[in-house]
């Protein structure tokens, strides 16, 4: 295979495939349209085929290495890689490293301005567990104590039962004497003195504030309305967000590096699995670590300055970029909304099936390649899963086990009920604000959730649908409007979106979730399409499980009950009641969505005013 890269590119130069929208055009081609510059160039299938494997910056020799291995025992292996490459090239369809620079003004001759926020806040989400959520909260304050940082303390109590409200005060009151600090709470009766003044104030739905900050008709785990709750305490901050479960115990990468990689599509954490707790926190000591600097090194500022002073240290890393990347680079406007540090401990997550098409690299070579690892991986809750840098990317990966949000410029509201609100508020974060950009830290803090006594087990994701699921159909089919828009005009877009769809007769709206599930299946296969091209079938015991999953995918597309949420049936409710329940839930979550602005303001203008849903703890 010819190596020798002529005709003007540099041999040391590195290229990726640039953006593009693809639509057949017949004969098995394909019109590829730049998304830079709107030019439209036909591509022959070879040509298709290697632009899904440049996504990311290499030298050329590289990719034609890359394609060389790809086409082996397949129609293309006759063709010369490196001439492809060429080609590629001379049509604008692989772009230098230097010119995306140029084009996105990154160089590192041009001033770098960023602004510096500091975390003064920390805040708490809890439910009933007053021994958890002490030790939580004493380990996060602890950790400011000892980096000389004074902060503020808030924990929103959801605790149903009326006798854990004191429960739970009594427990922050032990911390706070401990600790020699003040601590903010906010429990049922304050919540509900809260919506009275913001309604009256704002002239504001009750309906809407008691969803928003509630679950007034019972839905059951109200963990996103706790989180609707620290939003509008803590307005104007940068704030720091807990689960009551975790551990401030700050845990390093292994191999954890300086830079910056702008990740693009690509998960930008790595995994290792163990078969208990004890193991892997063996594996990963903790380290003096401030965590609210952490946080401070990439919240709040802007991706693109982070991306110069990166660039002058040489530790600029790139993934395979998005469109959305791109652009929020060329807009010049990205700033870090979200940052999250990685877990150590239980991974909160409800099948670890996406081991098994999401990992690449060292990383997946680690987990699949011997079979002992891989099963535990797939089996058991106890990870480490954490960035090996400092990575930034528009694109969301949103689990709000502990993370930063910059509550300085709105933000939108969570989903207040069920399960993967913070999944559903990554979704609408990225459809609603142009400059939202997601940032993790390679270091991850102690997710020490009670042993459970069953492990994992291998689902596929279009087995067992939830009301979440639901949520997403709807965003993503949401036809986001061209330009650039304030977040309260995207808001209200994607709101009145929403209220359209949940007022849908109940046969249009299962049509509608229908075309939607097949819409995501189908991006679904694509992805499963791409992984066995790339790996083949080895190891066998992983192309049988992904070969399973795919079947199991299959066949619940077929069943008549793919579209119904399990999670709001759990009451044996009939099919019928449980689709309009879930077709409300839209509506009512569209509201929400419109309405949003309008309720921060009058936020706002209460806390101006002296007014804050969390009140001090008396002593």
């Amino acid at each position: 295979m010819s190596t020798a890269f002529g005709n003007g590119f540099p041999p040391d130069g590195t290229y990726r495939a640039v953006n593009v929208l693809r639509f057949p055009v017949g004969d098995g081609l394909e019109l590829a349209v730049r998304e830079q510059d709107h030019v439209g160039v036909v591509l022959r299938p070879e040509m298709a085929a290697a632009l899904q494997c440049c996504q990311s910056f290499a030298p050329l020799h590289s990719h034609a290495a890359a394609l060389q291995r790809v086409f082996t025992g397949r129609a293309l292996e006759a063709l010369d890689p490196t001439l492809l490459c060429q080609e590629l090239c001379h049509v604008g369809l692989l772009e230098s490293e230097t010119a995306l620079l140029d084009r996105c003004g990154l160089h590192a001759t041009r001033p770098t301005v960023s602004s510096k926020g500091s975390i003064r806040t920390f805040g708490w989400i809890t439910c009933e567990r007053p021994n958890v959520l002490e030790r939580s909260v004493t380990s996060y304050l602890e950790n400011a104590r000892a980096h000389g940082r004074a902060i503020e303390a808030v924990v929103i109590d959801g605790s149903l039962n009326a006798a854990a409200c004191p429960r739970n005060q009594d427990a922050l009151r032990r911390a706070a004497r401990s600790l020699n600090v003040d601590i903010r709470y906010a429990g049922a009766a304050e919540r509900a003195a809260y919506v009275a003044a913001l309604a009256a104030h704002g002239n504001l739905s009750r309906e809407i504030l008691d969803f928003a900050l509630g679950d007034p008709q019972g839905y059951g785990c109200s963990i996103g309305a706790n989180r609707n709750a620290l939003l509008l305490d803590t307005l104007g901050s940068l704030v720091l967000s807990a689960d009551d479960d975790t551990i401030c115990r700050p845990t390093p990468h292994p191999a954890a590096r300086d830079g910056l990689c702008l990740y693009g599509r690509r998960d930008p954490t790595e995994l290792w699995s163990f078969a208990d707790r004890k193991s892997a926190l063996a594996f990963a000591p903790p380290a003096d670590i401030d965590i609210a600097a952490a946080h401070e090194a990439a919240l709040g500022r802007s991706v693109s300055a982070l991306a110069r002073d990166h660039l002058e240290s040489m530790g600029l890393r790139w993934g395979p970029l998005s469109t959305e990347d791109v652009r929020v680079l060329e807009a010049g406007t990205g700033h870090v909304t979200l940052s999250f540090t990685g877990l150590i401990g239980d991974s909160g997550m409800a099948t670890h099936a996406g081991l098994l098409w999401g990992l690449d690299g060292a990383c997946r070579s680690r987990v699949v390649d011997d079979e002992a690892t891989y099963r535990t991986a797939l089996e058991s809750r106890e990870v480490l899963r954490v960035a090996p840098t400092l990575s930034a990317g528009a694109l969301s990966h949103c689990m709000g086990t502990a993370y930063g949000f910059d509550n300085r410029s709105l933000l939108p509201p969570f989903m207040p009920v069920r399960r993967n609100q913070d999944g559903v508020f990554g979704a609408v974060l990225s459809r609603c604000r142009d400059e939202a950009v997601f940032a993790h830290l390679p270091l991850a803090l102690l997710h020490d959730a009670a042993p459970r006594s069953h492990g994992l087990r291998l689902a596929s994701p279009m087995v067992g649908r939830q009301l979440s699921d639901v949520f997403l159909f709807c965003i993503l089919a949401h036809p986001r409007s061209p330009g650039r828009h304030p977040c309260s005009t995207r808001l209200h877009q994607l709101g009145s979106y929403l209220e359209e769809v949940g007022a849908l007769p109940l046969h249009e709206f299962q049509r509608f979730l229908r075309l939607q599930l097949a819409a995501q299946a189908s991006v679904f296969f694509a992805t499963l399409d791409w992984v066995k091209r790339q790996y083949g079938t080895q190891p066998a015991y992983w192309a049988a499980d992904l070969t399973k999953c795919a079947h199991d995918a299959r066949e619940a597309l077929q069943h008549p009950d793919a579209i119904v949420p399990l999670d709001l049936g759990a009451g044996h409710c009939d099919r019928d009641d449980v689709l309009a329940k879930t077709r409300e839930l839209v509506r009512m979550f569209g509201a929400l969505l419109g309405r949003w602005p309008h309720i921060v303001t009058a936020a706002l203008e209460l806390r101006e005013a002296g007014t804050r849903l969390s009140r001090p703890l008396s002593p």
